[in-house]
């Protein structure tokens, strides 16, 4: 995967040199004046500059996480509103991530061309309920709308908050939908010491070049400042915004060295830990002796039989269901690593990281080299090596391949994923990993599955009742690879009637279908295909008396999507999932006293980036539709977006076919 403007990365660390350091000043975030100063007054709206909608005068922002266990967050917005689409700056939502989490000062203020202002005060502002995030995991909103807000106006509000803050990465964008004419952000890190080493507070800045951004080390903390920083515009199907926007990252290291020498000693780290958690080695041998090889079976064949009987025997306890994910105790990472592959086999359930460590000291009893692989999640962000700090690892997999191999030659595997031997998620295909081993780390770049191990087949039946009015449908979808992968996990995650509303919107209830039907088989094993299952009713018109037809559009939801992008113009590359397959057969049987017209000619249409093909031929009984669509990359260079734009476009365009259904003549 291409990683854009990645090049430029400027990291620092206490005790490094690459920050300057200056007298520490005091930056108070108060409210701005309560009257317009003449040079907000000239703000007109320049499409040319992206200054459309709005500009953001000041953004202020104070991070302050040694104060105590509740971090302070000061924050101040002022702007001008330069269109009805800009007033979305004044629907403010201030996050609170925990139940300790409050609101402790508010101020929020609308000054009107005239020089009226409309105060919002803090009794106006509402909390939103607590929104599910997944299991155990919970967040609030507090929001307010400020008054009277029009083209013209300047806003002007801030807060203050106290919460719970993790540990771990801040990633603040600094570029908004809007131009921002200044930014300021400093941040206050802990000052806590670890019993073995220190943690350090780092900054890095990145795709910062050419812009007037700048981060300084002022004592213990560190300011991030900026001007006339161009609004930044979202399209569909792009990378992930880290690796466009300009971003100062703010985290904790604890190896303030080179980046090479950093990585090195994580992954030696990593290595001895993988080591360790696969002793003793009975453990494992008895494990492998319980594994029925075949006579004469060779080194792929035993890891491939390995990668199964784990799958079968020890259950990912990340993959349970919200049912099984509310009974799971809480088990504690240290002794965990004490019981080490012993505990995984008497448990017969475990952490992701466990179970590829299980799997990787199975496959060097067999004879194998293994590694553990450290990688990041391509859709939330890339894995950027100048950044020495372990956050953007959040998935990992294990590399593994014959001695007499070389290392390049390694097939990567993720046992306990659901996905078969020499698959791994998508979202960490394309991009850069980290090999770990007892000499040291190595970057590599993770493959990206071809088409034909990611194909979802759909076949359904269509029939017409013209006397009710009614198109009864009946359908099923079933994927393999990554095809149904996230939905597949999502569902099983949502408590029974969320999945229930769930299942009947991927059967197509949100449309004019009403679904009788909606099933998903075998959910409960997290192993098995993604399937789906769809029943329902189409309402449409019955013909009139003396119509001489009756027409049945043929797209649905029992037809996957094309993807859509439908702007003339492209800043970044197009980033699709995973190269896949998605084949459609349907039979659609004619209402009775009706015949099936003549079918539209076989179109087929190809590109550097896949094909899309659809049949529809004509039977006695009605129409057998053959459709396929195959996109067989993943990233699409902006020079070829007009290109790909026209293809999909054509796609859809054939999607929309409607078939026609012609009176049959009476017998005289």
């Amino acid at each position: 995967m291409t990683r854009p403007g990645l090049a430029l990365a400027l990291s620092v660390a206490l005790g490094a040199t690459a920050l300057p350091a200056r007298a520490a000043n005091h930056y108070p975030i108060e409210p701005g004046p309560e009257e317009m100063s003449a040079e907000e007054k000239a703000i007109v709206a320049d499409p040319g500059s992206g200054a459309e909608h709005a500009v953001v005068l000041a953004i202020e922002i104070e991070q302050d996480d040694a104060i105590s266990v509740l971090a302070k967050t000061s924050y101040h917005l002022r702007a001008k509103i330069l269109s009805p689409a800009g007033r979305d700056l004044a629907n403010v939502e201030i996050p609170l991530l925990t139940q300790e989490g409050s609101v402790k000062t508010w101020w929020g203020r609308t000054i009107l061309p005239d020089g009226t202002v409309l105060s919002l005060p803090e009794s106006e502002l509402h909390e939103e309920p607590m929104v599910r995030k997944g299991a155990g995991k919970e967040s609030r909103v507090v929001k307010a709308v400020l008054k009277g807000v029009v083209p013209g106006a300047v806003i002007d509000y801030g807060y203050v908050l106290r919460d719970v803050n993790a540990v771990g990465l801040h990633l603040v964008p600094l570029q908004a939908p809007w131009p921002i004419r200044r930014l300021r952000y400093r941040w206050i890190p802990l000052n806590a010491l670890d019993t073995d080493r220190p943690r350090i507070a780092a900054c890095t800045l990145t795709h910062a070049e050419g812009r007037d951004v700048k981060a300084v080390q002022e004592k213990k903390w560190f300011v991030v400042t900026a001007r006339d920083l161009p609004a930044f515009e979202r399209e569909p199907l792009a990378p992930s915004d880290d690796e466009l926007r300009i971003t100062a990252i703010f985290h904790y290291t604890f190896y303030a060295r080179a980046p090479a020498d950093f990585w090195d000693t994580v992954a030696i780290e990593w290595s001895r830990v993988a080591t360790l958690f696969c002793k003793p080695d009975r453990a494992i041998a008895a494990s492998i002796g319980r594994i029925p090889f075949p006579e004469g079976a060779t080194l792929e064949t035993k890891l491939r039989a390995v990668y199964d009987w784990l799958a079968r025997r020890v259950k990912n306890d990340s993959l349970g269901s919200v049912e099984e994910m509310e009974g799971l105790s809480r088990r504690n990472v240290d002794q965990d690593l004490l019981e080490g592959v012993a505990g995984v086999f008497d448990r017969g359930a475990a952490a992701p990281w466990q179970i590829d460590l299980a799997f990787l000291g199975m496959a060097r009893a067999l004879g194998a080299e293994a590694s553990f692989v450290l990688a990041s999640d391509r859709r939330e962000h890339a894995w950027n090596p100048s950044l020495l700090a372990l956050d953007p690892f959040d998935e990992a997999v294990v590399a593994v391949h014959a001695a007499a191999d070389p290392p390049e030659r390694f097939t990567l595997v993720d046992p306990g994923s659901g996905l078969p031997y020499g698959s791994t998620p998508f979202w960490i295909a394309g991009g850069k990993a980290l090999v770990t081993s007892s000499k040291g780390g190595r970057v590599i770049a993770t493959p990206v599955s071809g088409a034909q191990e990611n194909v979802s087949r759909t076949t359904g039946t269509i029939a017409i009742d013209a006397a009710q009015g009614l198109a009864r449908v009946r359908w099923a979808r079933e994927g393999s690879g990554q095809k149904g992968l996230v939905d597949r996990r999502a569902l099983r995650r949502l408590a029974p009637d969320e999945r229930s509303k769930r299942l009947d919107e991927l059967c197509g209830a949100t449309g004019d279908l009403d679904v009788s039907r909606a099933e998903s088989p075998g959910l409960d094993d997290p192993t098995a295909a993604f399937r789906l299952e769809c029943e329902g009713e189409s309402a449409r018109a019955g013909p009139a008396s003396g119509d001489a037809s009756i027409s049945v559009r043929l797209s649905g939801a029992w037809m996957e999507d094309v993807p859509e992008l439908s702007a003339p113009v492209r800043r970044y590359p197009v980033v699709l999932p995973f190269p896949g397959i998605d084949r459609t057969v349907l039979d659609i049987s004619a209402p009775e006293g009706f015949t099936p017209g003549p079918p539209p000619e076989p179109l087929r249409v190809t590109g550097a980036w896949g094909s899309y093909a659809l049949s529809i031929v004509k039977t006695p009984v009605g129409y057998h539709v053959e459709r396929s669509l195959q996109l067989d990359q993943t990233v699409i260079p902006v020079a070829s977006y007009d290109a790909l734009r026209r293809f999909l476009e054509e796609a859809r365009l054939a999607d929309r076919t409607t078939l026609v259904f012609e009176r049959a003549e009476e017998a005289p």
